[in-house]
């Protein structure tokens, strides 16, 4: 049951329909404007008849509406990361380059707004629309797809040779080995023993 005893709550109310509506406003759906439309001028006139049954409708309404935004938002994701893959087999994978930081950054940008879009998604629309009996059916569906790309981004990034990636550590007990080694009259150590350990099968027998 919908309370109006409260007209702080009420504005509040109000507000964050309003809220809902500019997040929305990219869609066209005729029975959500007709629905908001029909709640506002309900919280205006103050009549609790009319505010209950307009509010159960627009719940009705931004349900479906829900729904179809997680579709496209899922969609979107599911195509994004399926043009992803097919750029790198055709123009990365196996490529030459001096330089991958342009790339990477394109790439990590292009991920995140993508999540940024799926996230407020679920903060602004589905999450308080789950606090009622009207929520968004795919709303689980959301989530899988989050982290689906969120665990999408790690694998790419994982490894990706940024140049403003910071060096790993010297290893200095191979320096102090090289340095015993040259005073036995030995080679020394490349610079990647240096810094990754001298390999044990490069050792001569």
């Amino acid at each position: 049951m919908l309370d109006i005893s409260n007209r702080g709550k009420m504005e509040s109310l109000k507000r964050r329909l309003e809220g809902i509506v500019k997040s929305t406003s990219q869609l066209t759906n005729p029975t959500l404007s007709l629905a908001f439309r029909a709640m506002l001028a309900a919280i205006s006139y103050a009549d609790k008849t009319l505010m209950e049954s307009s509010f159960n409708s627009l719940l009705e309404a931004l349900s479906s509406t829900a729904q179809e935004i997680v579709q496209h938002e899922i969609r979107e994701t599911d195509e994004t990361m399926n043009a992803l893959r097919e750029f790198w087999r055709e123009n990365v994978d196996g490529c030459p380059c001096e330089n991958f930081d342009e790339l990477g950054d394109a790439i990590g940008s292009l991920i995140d707004q993508r999540l940024s879009r799926m996230t407020r998604a679920r903060e602004e629309l589905v999450t308080p629309l789950a606090e009622t009996n009207y929520g968004a059916a795919n709303a689980a569906q959301l989530d899988d797809s989050i982290r689906s790309l969120q665990q999408f981004k790690q694998a790419i990034f994982k490894d990706w040779p940024f140049t403003k990636r910071p060096l790993p550590p010297v290893n200095r007990q191979s320096i102090a080995e090289a340095r015993a080694a040259i005073a036995r009259g030995a080679g020394g150590l490349r610079r990647s023993d240096l810094i990754w350990g001298k390999d044990p099968s490069t050792e001569q027998r």
